[in-house]
């Protein structure tokens, strides 16, 4: 039987403050692997509070399409002269030139898209709310507070038990 998650050390102004300080580590350190690691170290911490192996790679499997947007967005366009290295792709019917140097910045940015969302549920990890109650403390507007849970707790697929069913009819008839 699995045990329920430990829950994250401190307060809500403590996780607030923990998750300030991910975002911001993960968005200074500029080369993609040492965004990495700090990745790597959030999914340990995920592991660290029992919050499961299967629900870290379905969270993971969640943001691959998204990474891989950012990744060949990154790879399509130039993105400094001075260190941009293009190869050429032949696709039999055309060529597609790639910035290898630019999808590296494009992976980067998607690393700190899973740490800063892993980290996120590290800091809800035993009060969901946690997060929105240390937000409001900070000063931000309740609406505000309530809308950055939901979306955390919709990134979670802890959306209410899902999908609505539809079922409402539309009216409309004449």
């Amino acid at each position: 039987m699995l045990s329920p998650p430990r829950a994250f050390p401190g307060g809500p102004r403590t996780r607030v403050g923990f998750l300030l300080v991910v975002a911001v580590g993960a968005f200074l350190v500029r080369a993609w692997w040492q965004v990495g690691l700090i990745g790597l170290v959030m999914m340990a911490a995920w592991l660290g509070l029992g919050l499961g192996a299967r629900r870290l790679v379905r969270q993971v499997s969640k943001l691959v399409p998204l990474s891989l947007v950012i990744v060949l967005g990154y790879a399509l366009f130039a993105e400094d002269p001075a260190t941009d290295r293009w190869v050429t792709l032949d696709l039999r019917w055309f060529d597609l030139r790639l910035n290898q140097s630019g999808a590296l910045t494009g992976l980067a940015m998607a690393l700190r898209i899973l740490a800063v969302v892993t980290a996120s549920h590290v800091a809800r990890t035993g009060d969901t709310r946690a997060l929105a109650h240390g937000l409001r403390g900070l000063g931000m507007p309740k609406l505000a507070a309530i809308a950055i849970d939901a979306t955390l707790a919709l990134l979670d697929g802890g959306g209410g038990g899902g999908g609505g069913g539809g079922g409402g009819g539309g009216g409309g008839g004449g």
